[in-house]
């Protein structure tokens, strides 16, 4: 018999199957207040250096290729430390909404699904809610995928914390800057 072969959108082989049944992703989703409009808090992620300055200090990530925005088909390569060794990591954004959201997914990488969308909801005129929402499969190694799915769990809920404190902590310091004595 044929063989069925399913590739995602963008027909990247990680997440290319050969008709074996896939676990459905998992979704991780964190949200915010910032003290920021809308437009504001997204400039300040489309902005250069913003990647480097969301990476906390425990991740080891090198930046290899700098994305030069968040616009639709520019994409950002890393190298990022998985136990003793480096794996190279490529992001390409895709549904970009200027002001309001973008999205990065991973075509290359440790994991057979990464979808990230960043979503930024005015509130007002000066605040918005900020939400990460995260899709992703872990890759198909049956052997301690539980163990596996509880630490990557951890570890996304340890990296968000820490990225939306230090959101809003820029955002925050910003706004004093703007507003003046």
């Amino acid at each position: 018999g044929s063989i069925h072969r399913q590739c995602d959108r963008y027909g990247r082989r990680s997440a290319c199957t050969d008709g074996e049944s896939m676990d459905p992703p998992k979704t991780f989703r964190r949200s915010v207040t910032l003290p920021a409009s809308a437009a504001d808090a997204y400039a300040w992620h489309a902005r250069a250096g913003a990647f480097e300055r969301l990476s906390p200090p425990w991740h080891s990530v090198r930046v290899l290729e700098r994305a030069e925005g968040v616009e639709d088909g520019q994409r950002m390569v890393m190298a990022v430390r998985l136990g003793p060794l480096r794996r190279r990591w490529v992001a390409v954004y895709h549904d970009n909404e200027p002001g309001r959201s973008f999205t990065d997914e991973q075509v290359e990488g440790p994991f057979a699904l990464w979808s990230h969308r960043h979503s930024f909801q005015p509130l007002d005129h000066s605040t918005c809610s900020m939400t990460d929402e995260v899709s992703y499969r872990l890759p198909s190694r049956p052997v301690g995928k539980a163990v596996a799915a509880r630490s990557v769990e951890r570890a996304l809920e340890r990296l968000f914390t820490f990225r939306h404190r230090r959101t809003l902590d820029d955002l925050t310091r910003l706004g004093q800057v703007t507003a003046g004595p």
